[in-house]
């Protein structure tokens, strides 16, 4: 193993969809993360140990950071990552079946989520990705960003590839971890809908307290391909 150093670096991006690849080593990883200082854009995809850390991994120049992998891959990682409050962060995990995964994905997410000027909160159910049409994917996503136009705080974007059926009971598990008064703009998008569950079922989440006692907008999409019903 030859030590890569590249201080100079500001964009790295490293994609492994390969059943058949060589796992990389988190020591070997890590050694060339911590070496480039300047890193703007980091997105690592279906290579992220989830096990094997030994340091923290400081990032203070990150503009943006993707990660996707399994639910321990990403934990793994974000628990010893350092990222300022307003970088861009958007995760994409490959597997969530339980409340107690999405329990300990929130654990390290809290930073991120918590932020007050991450006020607007959009989630959507599984849907119908129409730039796939040969290949669809239904993926719910979870998305808080800022209100406010231009603003210096990147968006937090969670997506999940594969998850339960009724989504919704993982998002309980991350809308009962946001503060009181912080969400102030809510978009519940559901186009393209699969019957997977009646849209109806997912109206007690947003009862919470943490959204009932601030949120001042509501926009909402609950379009179906299926002719499901719609209220």
């Amino acid at each position: 193993y030859t030590p890569f150093v590249a201080p100079d670096v500001t964009s790295l991006y490293i994609d492994i969809d390969d059943e058949d690849a060589s796992p990389i080593d988190a020591a070997h990883l890590q050694l060339v993360l911590s070496s480039m200082l300047m890193l703007e854009y980091l997105d690592l995809r279906h290579c992220i140990p989830p096990t094997g850390w030994t340091m923290t991994l400081k990032f203070g120049h990150l503009e943006r950071l993707r990660l996707q992998g399994t639910s321990d891959a990403i934990i793994s990682f974000l628990d010893i990552c350092s990222l300022r409050d307003k970088a861009e962060v958007v995760l994409v995990v490959t597997d969530i079946d339980n409340e107690t995964v999405a329990s300990r994905l929130v654990n390290v997410l809290l930073p991120y989520l918590t932020v007050p000027a991450r006020d607007s909160l959009e989630v959507s159910g599984y849907y119908l990705d129409i730039e796939e049409e040969n290949n669809p994917t239904f993926s719910p996503t979870l998305s808080l960003s800022s209100f406010r136009a231009f603003s210096a705080y990147g968006e937090f974007h969670f997506g999940v590839i594969w998850g339960p059926d009724h989504i919704m009971t993982i998002y309980d598990v991350f809308l009962r971890q946001l503060p009181m008064g912080q969400i102030r703009h809510l978009s519940i998008q559901h186009p393209r809908r699969q019957d997977m569950f009646d849209w109806r079922q997912t109206l007690p989440v947003f009862l919470l307290p943490q959204l009932a006692c601030s949120v001042q907008t509501i926009n909402t999409d609950l379009r179906s391909s299926t002719g499901g019903p719609q209220g």
